[in-house]
């Protein structure tokens, strides 16, 4: 049923991360800055869902919505009857598909497969039915605000598509462009290319570079918490090599913690253990520590230098630039807590 509506497997990994760096209790006192962190906000920029979700939602038939209404009743008002206008879109879908509504799947256009347990996926269960739909979204809104929505002449890939759950979504909303993903999960990467077909997918090294790719093979690419997990020097080296396959004026857009992160765990876990991480990027803008077992790695993949990072954006701009633009920045955007950035290739 609905118990789990959107299950992450790596969902502590953050919580258990800060407990490892934060400082021994202190006697109580002020903090160390003139605020209070759990307050800061910023308002979410962009109206959600937009032209990718009302792609499929359009797709639907009354009967779909007569038997949803149906399939729905009995359920917590929250999710259907009481959702607001954006969030009742985006769950048409991600319903119609969960509980199989005959002939949705075929009308929208949209697998409903999921992964099993033992292969890596990001959420699971009803409001992940269809993919990533809100993040798909997003991605599209982000670059359609610079100008560069994807087209018939578009290559695009998903840096750490793990088993596709993005891209799953905008293939099938834009079928018009091409589309790939790439992961070092190769077992993720394997489940997404046998059930998700019209994308390309292939397994990724631990270091550049991306052998599949030629010099400015595409016009664009994103990665999702992904730079969020870099060290310093993997953070550094994998831009250059998105540099090196991405065409001069194309896109990248990267999603990373940031101030608004330090903020949300605050709000979620308490302000005491993210004072360590605040003061850390107060002082020098980037943070980083390990949190997967090295015996175990990231769900089977070990590798140096992939654990918790978090940036100022100030940061990153002084180490991307003259190579890249910040052509967009939205602070938290990606759930109240991620921030994202639209960098442009500029030579």
């Amino acid at each position: 049923m609905l118990e789990s509506l959107w299950r992450r497997p790596r969902g502590r990994t953050v919580a258990r991360a800060v407990r490892r760096i934060a400082p021994e209790p202190t006697p109580p006192g002020p903090p160390p800055y003139p605020f209070d962190l759990a307050e800061r906000s910023v308002t979410p920029v962009g109206a959600l869902p937009g032209p990718v979700i009302g792609t499929f939602v359009d797709r639907l038939t009354a009967d779909d919505l007569r038997r949803l209404d149906e399939v729905m009743q009995g359920h917590p008002p929250e999710l259907w009857t009481d959702a607001d206008e954006q969030s009742r879109r985006a769950h048409a879908i991600q319903f119609a598909l969960w509980f199989e509504i005959p002939g949705v799947e075929e009308r929208v256009g949209l697998s409903n497969a999921q992964p099993p347990e033992h292969i890596h996926h990001m959420a699971s269960g009803p409001l992940a039915a269809g993919g990533g739909l809100l993040q798909a979204e997003q991605l599209h809104t982000a670059l359609t605000d610079v100008g560069a929505a994807p087209g018939p002449d578009d290559a695009i890939l998903d840096f750490g598509c793990s088993s596709g759950r993005v891209v799953r979504v905008l293939a099938a909303a834009l079928p018009e462009a091409r589309w790939l993903g790439c992961d070092p999960n190769a077992d993720a990467v394997a489940w997404a290319d046998e059930h998700l077909p019209g994308i390309e997918f292939f397994a990724s090294p631990l270091e550049p570079p991306l052998p599949e790719l030629a010099d400015g093979k595409l016009t664009g690419a994103y990665a999702i918490s992904i730079w969020s997990h870099f060290d310093e020097g993997p953070a550094l080296r994998w831009l250059g090599e998105m540099r090196r396959v991405i065409r001069p004026g194309g896109h990248l857009i990267i999603t990373t913690h940031g101030i608004h992160s330090v903020a949300y765990y605050a709000r979620r876990d308490g302000e005491e253990p993210q004072r360590a991480i605040f003061e850390a990027l107060y002082r020098d803008g980037f943070l980083y520590f390990d949190v997967f077992p090295e015996d175990e790695g990231d769900w089977g993949v070990k590798s140096t230098g992939w654990g918790m990072a978090f940036m100022t954006a100030e940061w990153l701009q002084a180490r991307v630039t003259p190579d890249w633009s910040v052509a967009l920045f939205r602070p938290g955007a990606i759930e109240g807590n991620q921030d994202l950035y639209v960098l442009r290739r500029e030579r």
